[in-house]
């Protein structure tokens, strides 16, 4: 073909032609003779790609559709230019083909790039800018970021507000991608709106049968059904399937969603059976369209597995077996690319509620042979148990392996992390950006992705010498579960390793032991995990927050001021622990390793023996109440594979010479100087949030800290003698302690960290709401201006950047272990995750505010123990020193005694405890 009007005759052609597979055929043909006629690149060769890939997008082949729009892109990038109209269509339709492909992270890396591309040459607030937009937000939203996509819908919506006139298609597309977002985080009060003023501007636009109007209609059905108001939802859901039925031409698409409506109706009026039918042919129909892989199959594919589970129903179990292995091929697929730590941390919960869903369905099925347990049921559970802490900890032990190597290695690991951070952070950055307004700067986003790309290129060549020098870096970084042989080897004749997983149709839990491993799953759902947890916390004094209106309750049922729910607590134990009772004989330690809320929660608090009928706040009857803490010493772990690493691979060096012991405390505060005790509870400056000492810069982007908040906080001098204390116990020559004025960010951060113990008794800042790049810090005695590397905060971010070689570090005075027992926040705190990344083999941290009466009781007293011998563990001595607290009757009376958990069960040891 030597006329170029030939191809676009035979373009025209393949379009008309009524047989898709001869049309694409067709089409296919005029891209090899384009090919062969003009060459690589050229206008016709594109204009020829594009519209076979446009074709293929039509008949779903998305897989194929996205290589031939890729080539169009590659050519025209050197025809037209990388920033040319021509590309950005082309660049614009093969994210599309991206995301219909189900490979959502690619996807969003496509719209961010075409973001700043189109808001480059169009402006922040063009319609195509904020089309693209929108469509970035969707992405992330797909990828588990769904705070970071309600931003910037939020601010997509502000901006088509004054863009598009009233009843225009893109102003109703924000309204809706903003109310979906809305209800998507949970905030269906405020998403519910948005959906009926989407309804009112469909019916003014379009005619009743129009695939948009029938949409609206179902989306405010699934909001009310979310919110609880099913019988407003019912009549709408029946519109919906009656439009549907009685349109003339209804895609096949809009036949599943409302399929998947009704069906989520009869599951809300408890018909699972009707549920499920609906379910399997919305499913059968996105496998046509879409394929199994792709995000919204998946999507429909969890809602008909959860119903199958309702049902009792053992076909689950297929479903189980290709959503797990969709989960793992996923976790694959993301590599150590730049990036894939970041969106690991996002998949975690969902992919955690896969493996949940996959020990239910097994459990049902009744897969619970030894075999079943050993290849599915005992790594499931260990990935549904990972969490930010593990990972972290498995990266320290990666990071001194390759240092062990060489000290050039160790160097490059070091490099990669700062690089890694580096890109995670403008990622953020560019996000707030695209979501601050329209005062954020072009340039600014620009500068952001070019900084990306730089970093990207920097971190690829590291990770190829670390493949080539260190092969086992990356296995090590990321650990595969451990196998039951190896497990039990791992484990002394006395100990035990509890595995714990609430789910929403019962708790898993695993009883793992020198001579195998017992799978037992309680009845409780995590919803009542999750109400037992908050209340055993909130009884033992912790900071945790519930509805006001739960919380007087909880007041007004608890008979005393220090009353103790110790049914709950014998309840919780009965639940989880008590099956194993038998195989527990002979056990004096267990390390607990729980997801959930009950990472949250210490366990020793748990009551093991049924209580007498005593007063819940009576000294004498909480002191002869049978808790866990009697029966066991207790440690919490990460991970599994932590234990694995820390007694196979992980050594602390230990340095000739090095002092036993390095303390920080007692900063030099402006705040009134308060002892630590339960009459100050309220006082206490522990659990403010990050966000009331952060502020943002200019450009929305970096924390400034606030530091007239930070130096007003109350002075806490009680920490200081505890650290005496424990100078005077090892040895004044052993240690050096940085108290008041000396106790600054850049001494500990110049220290010789390689100490056997350190301690940091001092303010802990939680990370704040207010501001998702805001972090957890430690309080330090502040400058009197910030000056570079101090600002009266050590974050967590800091602490990863340090090389502390200790066998203990502990955290002491404030909230440092744990959050407020709901589900989905994490079990230990950013701290105790930098902390470990940084070297430390164990923790002592705590729950809530420690008192000054009970602090250095407790640590000293266990350091001590474990000094001399005396336990044999670091969680023994732990469990003596509480216990000998426990029964001090000198301060007992009406209102303050020892024998609450309040004040003997605040510190948790976090480790192998060796």
């Amino acid at each position: 073909m030597e006329d170029y009007r030939v191809l676009l005759n035979a373009r025209e052609q393949a379009w008309v032609v009524a047989d898709p597979d001869v049309a694409i055929e067709a089409s296919l043909e005029v891209v090899k003779d384009s090919q062969t006629t003009f060459g690589v690149p050229s206008e016709q060769f594109e204009e020829a790609a594009g519209f076979h890939g446009e074709l293929l997008l039509e008949n779903f082949h998305y897989e194929a559709a996205r290589n031939h729009i890729a080539a169009a892109v590659f050519s025209s990038c050197r025809t037209a230019g990388t920033d040319g109209a021509q590309t950005i269509a082309k660049l614009d339709s093969l994210a599309y083909a991206t995301e219909l492909s189900g490979d959502t992270l690619t996807s969003a890396r496509l719209l961010s790039d075409l973001a700043d591309r189109i808001q480059k040459a169009k402006g922040v607030d063009h319609r195509d800018t904020i089309a693209v937009r929108e469509r970035y937000a969707l992405a992330l939203a797909d990828l588990n970021r769904s705070d970071e996509a309600e931003a910037v819908l939020r601010q997509t919506l502000a901006a088509a507000r004054m863009s598009f006139a009233s009843n225009e298609i893109g102003l109703i597309n924000s309204i809706n991608n903003y109310a979906f977002m809305l209800g998507t985080n949970g905030k269906l009060e405020k998403a519910i709106p948005l959906h009926a003023e989407v309804v009112e501007k469909n019916k003014a636009h379009f005619e009743t049968g129009h695939s948009r109007h029938i949409a609206g209609i179902g989306n405010l059905a699934v909001a009310l059904l979310k919110a609880g108001r099913t019988e407003e939802a019912a009549p709408l859901i029946a519109e919906q399937m009656h439009l549907v039925k009685t349109s003339e031409q209804p895609s096949v698409y809009e036949i599943a969603v409302a399929l998947l409506n009704r069906a989520d109706l009869a599951t809300a009026e408890q018909r699972f059976s009707e549920a499920r039918e609906d379910q399997k042919l919305a499913v059968e129909i996105y496998e046509k369209i879409y394929g199994e892989d792709h995000p919204v199959t998946r999507r429909a594919f969890q809602k008909l597995w959860r119903t199958l589970l309702r049902l009792q129903d053992k076909t689950a179990l297929n479903i189980a077996e290709k959503a797990a292995a969709h989960a793992n091929n996923r976790r694959n697929a993301l590599g150590f690319r730049v990036g894939s730590t970041l969106h690991r941390e996002r998949n975690l919960a969902s992919e955690s509620e896969v493996q949940t869903l996959y020990l239910d369905s097994l459990w049902i099925a009744e897969k619970r042979d030894s075999l079943s347990v050993n290849n599915k049921a005992f790594p499931a559970l260990q990935r549904a148990l990972q969490s930010p802490v593990s990972r972290a900890f498995g990266g320290a032990v990666a990071r001194r392996t390759a240092a062990a190597r060489s000290p050039r290695l160790g160097e490059l690991v070091d490099q990669r992390e700062l690089l890694s951070r580096g890109w995670e952070t403008a990622e953020l950055e560019r996000i707030q950006l695209l979501s601050g307004g329209p005062s954020k700067s072009t340039t600014s986003l620009v500068k952001k992705s070019q900084l990306q790309q730089e970093l990207a290129a920097r971190m690829s060549t590291i990770d190829d010498q670390l493949k080539n020098e260190a092969p086992d870096f990356f296995e090590l970084l990321r650990p595969e579960p451990v196998g039951i042989t190896t497990s039990t080897g791992l484990l002394r004749p006395n100990e035990a390793a509890l595995l714990l997983q609430p789910g929403e149709f019962g708790t898993h839990v695993m009883l793992i032991t020198a001579t195998g491993v017992n799978w037992h799953r309680s009845n409780w759902s995590r919803d009542r995990i999750d109400a037992a947890v908050q209340r055993l916390l909130f009884d033992a004094g912790s900071a945790i927050k519930v509805p006001d209106e739960i919380q007087e309750r909880w007041d007004d049922e608890g008979r005393g001021y220090l009353s103790y729910d110790r049914k709950l607590a014998h309840e919780v134990y009965r639940e989880l622990v008590a099956p194993f009772s038998q195989e527990l004989e002979g056990i004096s330690q267990i390390f607990t390793i729980a997801g959930g809320s009950l990472s949250s929660l210490p366990f020793a608090i748990l009551v093991s023996k049924l209580p007498s009928n005593g007063d819940d706040s009576n000294a004498s009857t909480l002191r002869h109440t049978q808790w866990m803490i009697d029966d066991f010493a207790l440690a919490t772990l990460p991970s599994l594979q932590s234990l694995f690493q820390s007694r196979t691979r992980q050594t602390v060096s230990r340095t000739s010479g090095r002092k036993k012991f390095i303390g920080f405390g007692d900063p030099l505060l402006d705040g009134p100087m308060v002892s630590r005790s339960i009459q100050s509870e309220g006082n206490n400056a522990a659990s403010l949030e990050a966000g009331a000492v952060f502020g943002v810069d200019k450009n929305g982007a970096n924390n400034l800290v606030k530091i007239d908040k930070v130096r007003k906080l109350i002075r806490l001098p009680g920490t200081a003698e505890e650290l005496k204390m424990l100078s005077t116990l090892l040895g004044p020559d052993e240690g050096t302690l940085y108290l008041a004025d000396k106790a600054t960010e850049p001494a500990f951060r110049e220290a010789d960290l390689d100490a056997e113990i350190v301690v940091l008794a001092t303010h802990g800042l939680l990370a704040g709401e207010l501001d998702f790049l805001t972090e957890p810090a430690l309080v330090m005695t502040p400058p009197q201006t910030v000056l570079p590397g101090d600002d009266g905060l050590l974050t967590a971010s800091e602490v990863t950047r340090l090389r502390i070689n200790a066998e203990w570090v502990v955290l002491s005075a404030c909230n440092t272990a744990a959050s407020d027992g709901r589900e989905g926040a994490p079990g230990l705190s950013g701290l105790a995750q930098a902390f470990f990344y940084a070297g430390t083999k164990n923790m002592l941290v705590s729950h809530w505010p420690v008192r000054d009466d009970v602090a250095a009781r407790i640590t000293v007293r266990a350091i001590e123990l474990e000094q001399i011998g005396e336990a044999e563990s670091r969680a023994n001595a732990l469990r003596q020193a509480i216990l000998e607290l426990r029964a001090d009757t000198s301060l007992d009376n009406s209102d303050d005694h020892f024998a609450h958990p309040y004040a003997w069960a605040p510190f948790i040891l976090v480790g192998d405890s060796q």
